[in-house]
């Protein structure tokens, strides 16, 4: 359950989440296991060849669409 609800905010979000913020939302569960949770997303996604996956960036995490479908999302 602790992916999905790291998932649905990862999706959310419009700007990367800090573990902080990600904590707090799931009231206060260890980072070691959010960043645990994150990163089995990660591999999931890679390993089931989504369009989409998590990046780390500014210091927190967000889902990124992979740069191959650029061409597309740009006429969108």
């Amino acid at each position: 359950m602790v992916k999905k609800i790291i998932e649905a905010l990862l999706f959310i979000s419009e700007k990367p989440l800090k573990i902080k913020d990600i904590r707090q939302a799931i009231d206060g569960m260890d980072e070691e296991k959010i960043k645990v949770a994150i990163e089995e997303l990660k591999k999931e996604y890679l390993d089931s060849d989504r369009s989409f996956s998590i990046a780390e960036l500014a210091g927190g995490y967000q889902v990124i669409t992979n740069p191959e479908f650029a061409p597309w999302i740009s006429k969108l």
